[in-house]
């Protein structure tokens, strides 16, 4: 699974799940059925992405450089509430809730891959 980007609500902020705290990233996973899916609870100390990756715009993805350059291994489940919605959207774009429509998934168990 490698990390592509980020919930423009949410940008670099820590995120309390059910199961801790740790940030959130737009995820895509690989293998016979690959996907894209916002997981929330990444340790914060696993990764250091730049703060210049995170606008308050419509964008939502890593620049081209920065996409599956983090690479991690994780277990996951549902969130049982929006997680993102925690968040005040400070994005310049007025319906950033709307076009981000990504199922929330909540991380069990994580491990960075080098």
């Amino acid at each position: 699974m490698y990390i592509i980007g980020y919930h423009p609500c949410v940008a670099q902020g820590v995120v309390t799940t059910a199961l801790g705290e740790g940030r959130g990233f737009l995820v895509e996973t690989i293998g016979a059925n690959p996907d894209t899916l916002m997981v929330y609870g990444v340790p914060t100390n696993m990764f250091n992405t730049p703060g210049e990756w995170f606008f308050h715009s419509c964008g939502h993805l890593f620049p081209e450089e920065g996409q599956k350059k983090f690479k991690m291994r994780i277990s996951y489940q549902e969130s049982p509430e929006k997680i993102s919605n925690q968040f005040v959207c400070n994005t310049m774009c007025e319906s950033s809730s709307l076009y981000f429509n990504y199922d929330e998934y909540i991380i069990v168990k994580s491990k960075k891959i080098e």
